[in-house]
């Protein structure tokens, strides 16, 4: 009994001496919370921005109290600003892609979580060198326990020293400022570039560009369809495409900056000869292929329906990886001698119902002369 007690005795001893180790390791941060949850931010604070995030599947709604939605774009944020970022759930469907609501934004699930920062005289200096101006950060949960209590809130000191003096320490601040809709992007403004230069949607998708450069910049239609306003970095400009056709458009402040929407009524595809593209679109066995999709829904499986010789297949899939943020998808491969045939193939996106599908695309293979 007396080894056993003293063996207990021992495992407690050791146990608190890893602990005392683990908190003496951990980065210095302020015991008591003098930022406070913020009762009634929906309603009393100003709505700053809502952001997307297709890598996560995430929803972040950024709100600031009338001292923070007042700074100015280059600025620091005035004492006494207040920032809450809830972070949401983006609904999903059975296979794991955000579902879209008819402007192609997220859709919000769950609220997990409520950060909040604040910035006053003399806070931040429990956070040692990790430092960052004079922000203090809280996590919440919705229903306003603590999810990150002040004594672990390092970390997102520590996270928010890579933003840099500059800009105060806070993410997306010209995105903020300057109201940006926080869509999923389909172009960006670049080193006095749109990228990329053809963008191809389906009719009825709403087309998103944000400036990601140092310098303002305009979008403005040849036609004169569509145009934006200044664009200072971080601002955004959306415009749906209802009807088909090619819209040019270009930059008026930098006019050889130009660039394409190309508005299709489905999804577009096409199958390229790799080995010899003079062919297309006929095939000899032992030639290389390329399958592409373009203008499809973004961030979703691709199913094939095929047809051999007048005789349908079946649908399988998923192929690949998912179209991208653009809509767009591609694979490749070779055809063997078990593929001499006359084949059609529709490409159905999102899942096998067709509820989405090309057109069909004729091919023949045939044996090497």
């Amino acid at each position: 009994m007396k080894q056993t007690l003293l063996f207990v005795c021992f495992l407690l001893i050791a146990g608190l001496a890893l602990i005392a180790t683990a908190q003496s390791q951990m980065p210095p941060a302020p015991q008591a919370d003098r930022v406070g949850y913020p009762e009634g931010y929906q309603t009393k604070y100003q709505l700053l921005y809502t952001l997307d995030r297709p890598d996560i599947g995430q929803i972040r709604v950024i709100y600031g109290n009338a001292v923070a939605a007042g700074a100015q774009v280059g600025t620091p944020f005035p004492h006494g600003s207040i920032l809450v970022m809830e972070i949401w759930r983006a609904k999903q469907d059975s296979q794991g892609n955000a579902i879209l609501d008819p402007n192609g934004r997220f859709q919000r699930g769950e609220l997990t979580t409520i950060f909040v920062m604040r910035k006053e005289i003399g806070f931040g200096l429990a956070y040692g060198l990790n430092r960052n101006g004079e922000w203090e950060y809280v996590a919440y949960r919705p229903d306003k326990s603590y999810q990150t209590t002040p004594p672990n809130s390092a970390s997102s000191a520590i996270c928010h020293l890579q933003v840099g003096q500059a800009r105060d320490y806070v993410f997306r601040t010209a995105n903020y400022m300057n109201r940006a809709t926080g869509a999923v992007p389909h172009n960006l403004i670049q080193n006095y570039l749109f990228s990329p230069g053809v963008i191809r949607v389906k009719a009825g998708t709403t087309v998103t560009w944000y400036n990601d450069d140092e310098v303002t910049h305009r979008i403005a239609a040849n036609d004169g369809s569509f145009a934006s306003q200044n664009m200072p970095q971080g601002a955004s400009f959306s415009r749906s495409f209802n009807e088909q056709g090619q819209f040019d458009y270009r930059c008026p402040i930098h006019p050889q900056m130009r660039a394409t929407v190309v508005v299709v009524d489905s999804p577009a595809l096409q199958l390229t000869n790799i080995t010899s593209s003079s062919r297309d679109p006929d095939f000899w066995t032992g030639d290389r292929w390329r399958l592409e999709i373009n203008s499809a829904s973004r961030n979703s499986p691709v199913y094939l329906r095929l047809w051999r010789d007048g005789q349908d297949l079946g649908i399988s899939g998923p192929y690949g990886s998912f179209t991208d943020a653009q809509g767009n998808w591609s694979l490749s491969g070779t055809f063997g001698s078990g593929d001499t045939a006359s084949w059609q193939l529709q490409a159905l996106i999102g899942d096998p119902s067709a509820k989405e599908s090309s057109r069909r695309f004729n091919l023949t293979v045939s044996n090497r002369p």
